[in-house]
């Protein structure tokens, strides 16, 4: 490298230009002599140190003052008459100082070791000594920048094309990449980073504008951005408020220091284009969409405005399966990309949050149509839950329904089953009259309102919707039929009991009738329909028998004499062809055969009474003769 140059007393470098060269003439003199260098004589300044002033004059500019001693306090003085070129030759250990190289300035102290020594011959380096002060690069004017450049590839030695790099603007901007920084550090055309104003951040295309007594307004840097293909700007770091801020904003209008819409549009109010990060009484609170975190919640999500079919959150599987989905119209997909109610889970069912609360298998709610709607056609629809008070009152409801094509279900007659908060339970109606009510789904013997079967799907009782009732068949005859399970006096129809156990009435098989706890209807009673443990009352009682007492009048009926009849009741102590006291005790009385023996006497009595008074005419017939 080239040696550093020793001076001991102060002198002065006086260079003269020729072209665009420096020749340099070298005279050392005691203090405040000057030596003058000669145009076209060029020489070699040899040494390693520069302990006092010296000054470097170069006399194109014909100023006499120049030629003066330096002031006591510079080191090194470099003085021009215009565009001054400072040239380090190296001769590279040739003895050749014409040699065309780049060398290396190095500022050290003495103590301390040469770290130029240490580089290359194209190395440049500016290096302080450790008890040196500040290093400054500064500049006096107002009005001008410090510019870092490098020459472009495509220049060359003898014509350099210098590209600026860096700037440091009077007001303290830094700009890479750009020749007006418009933030405290500014890369390239659009990032940049903002200090001050109470908000600390990094952006894209995105400048923080203050006017005098206005709060900081968001501008973009570089015009950008129409309608139909808004700019775009981005901001990152922390608010006035403490938040960190990541945001993505917009400009439309296509024109340099646009304010940038960071919110859905554009008043503060709107949902915030992107996350907020706060701490807020020790809590991480973070948001998207919303600018001010809720100070409660771990994590906030805000929709977007307006538009019912837009998402909040959606989450997918590695493969982009749907795992979960938020929509802005307040419904919840799991698994499912089109929510149609407040929860859907996969593919059929749903949960249903609005007048009516249900869980839906198929089966959704459309306010537009504000009817009910399956998803898939021809599968059933079922809904659970609370009806919204169709009958005045809320009811518990568990519906069904099907239809062929996709469209309404759940219409016309209820089909499910109802409670009500009173208590009653009703089938096929959302408005039960009593403890269980059942409404069929007609009014013909083609349909039922109820059948019971056993586990062998053997029905044994029917509630048809003609209002027919079959115990024991499926095609009732009457309002009730029953029927047996036999014809033998072993098995019963129709039971009754009353509350201690006490079988009040029997129908069996074999077409008795038992009323009362006692079966009377054996013996020589066994062929008798129905038995009465007890007394019979009724207001009218009719019985049938194929003969009657009328052949008495008849003529030539075999009337007894009275003084036969006398003998037989003499004899046996009863009317001939009426029962005995023994008979009646071992029978009973059979009240229509006993009707007739009755009617039978009393017409016979009425032929003896009209003989006797035949007989009693001609006795007084006589006597009055």
């Amino acid at each position: 490298m080239l040696a550093s140059i020793s001076i001991e007393n102060s002198a002065t470098i006086t260079m003269a230009r020729l072209g665009s060269s420096v020749l340099l003439l070298l005279l050392m003199s005691a203090l405040g002599t000057t030596v003058v260098a000669q145009p076209g004589q060029p020489g070699c300044i040899t040494g390693d140190r520069i302990h006092k002033n010296v000054r470097i004059v170069d006399q194109g500019n014909a100023c006499t003052q120049c030629l003066t001693s330096p002031p006591p306090n510079d080191l090194l003085q470099l003085v021009h008459s215009h565009k001054p070129v400072l040239r380090l030759v190296s001769n590279l250990a040739t003895g050749n100082c014409n040699t065309d190289r780049d060398g290396t300035l190095s500022l050290h102290h003495p103590d301390r070791p040469k770290i130029a020594n240490q580089e290359e011959a194209y190395d440049y380096s500016l290096i302080a000594g450790h008890t040196a002060n500040n290093l400054l690069l500064t500049t006096l004017n107002p009005q001008a920048s410090i510019r870092f450049s490098t020459s472009a590839i495509q220049g060359t030695p003898t014509a350099p094309q210098d590209l600026e790099r860096m700037r440091i603007t009077p007001v303290g901007h830094v700009g890479i990449g750009t020749t007006n920084p418009r933030e405290m550090f500014q890369v390239g055309s659009r990032t940049a980073i903002h200090i001050g104003h109470e908000m600390d951040m990094l952006g894209y295309n995105f400048a923080s504008i203050v006017a005098p007594g206005s709060p900081p307004v968001p501008k973009d840097v570089l015009m950008s951005g129409t309608a139909q293909n808004p700019g775009k700007a981005m901001k990152v770091g922390f608010s006035r408020h403490g938040y960190l801020e990541l945001a993505a904003g917009s400009t439309q209008n296509g024109f340099n220091n646009e304010d940038v819409d960071w919110y859905e549009g554009g008043p503060i109010f709107g949902a915030f284009s992107g996350l907020t990060i706060s701490n807020i009484n020790g809590r991480g609170c973070a948001s998207f969409g919303k600018y001010y975190p809720e100070p409660s919640t771990r994590l906030f999500v805000k929709a977007f405005g307006g538009q019912s079919v837009t998402d909040a959150f959606v989450a997918v599987s590695s493969t982009d399966g749907e795992l979960f989905r938020v929509r802005n119209n307040n419904t919840v997909g799991v698994g499912q990309a089109q929510p149609r109610e407040r929860l859907h889970i996969g593919e059929l069912m749903t949960f249903h949050d609005g007048g009516s609360k249900f869980m839906g298998f198929n089966v959704y709610y459309d306010a537009s149509a504000q009817q009910l709607r399956n998803i898939v056609a021809d599968r059933p629809s079922v809904s659970v839950g609370i009806n919204d008070g169709t009958a005045g009152f809320p009811v518990f409801s568990i519906g069904i329904d099907n239809a062929p094509v996709v469209g309404q279900v759940m219409a016309g007659p209820f089909k499910g089953l109802a409670m009500v908060p009173n208590g009653n339970t009703g089938i096929g109606t959302l408005t039960p009259s009593a403890r269980l009510s059942v409404m069929g789904s007609g009014t013909t013997s083609a349909t039922n309102a109820m059948t019971v079967a056993n586990n062998a799907n053997n029905t044994f009782a029917v509630f048809r919707d003609d209002g027919m009732v079959g115990i024991g068949t499926n095609n009732p005859s009457a309002r009730l039929a029953v029927h047996g399970t036999g014809n033998t006096t072993a098995t019963v129809a129709l039971s009754v009991s009353n509350a201690n156990g006490s079988v009040a009435l029997r129908v069996r098989d074999d077409a008795k009738v038992l009323v009362g706890p006692t079966a009377i209807a054996t013996g020589t009673h066994n062929d008798y329909r129905m038995s009465v443990d007890g007394k019979l009352v009724a207001r009218s009682f009719v019985a049938t028998e194929t003969g009657w007492a009328d052949d008495v009048f008849e003529p030539g009926y075999d009337l007894m004499p009275l003084d036969t009849l006398e003998a037989f009741i003499a004899e046996n102590g009863h009317l001939p062809d009426v029962p005995t006291t023994a008979e009646v005790t071992a029978r009973g009385v059979d009240v229509a055969e006993t009707m007739v023996t009755l009617l039978r006497k009393v017409e016979e009595l009425t032929l003896y009474v009209l003989e006797l008074k035949r007989e009693n005419n001609a006795l007084r017939k006589e006597l009055g003769q």
